[in-house]
């Protein structure tokens, strides 16, 4: 069997008017099966948000260290470019 996994999110805070959320997908998400999971935002999230800045390649590399067979790799800023 195979397993297959992608992961596209939106994350968006925003109050609901009249208990009502309208959440506006993109394109690729048209006709397409969404989960939608409703959570309270937290007061710190809120005042995050918008201000985190994009990891770079070498972050998100680095999130992967020591989950695959060699974990002895080091990964270093150089691997993203030489890929």
């Amino acid at each position: 069997m195979k397993i297959r996994i992608t992961m596209n999110a939106i994350r968006r805070i925003q109050k609901p008017v009249n208990g009502k959320l309208i959440i506006e997908v993109p394109e690729d998400f048209e006709n397409k099966d969404c989960e939608i999971i409703v959570l309270k935002a937290v007061e710190e999230e809120i005042k995050n948000m918008g201000n985190e800045a994009e990891p770079t390649r070498y972050e998100v590399l680095q999130q992967f260290k020591g989950i695959v067979k060699d974990s002895t790799y080091q990964v270093n800023e150089d691997d993203v470019y030489n890929q």
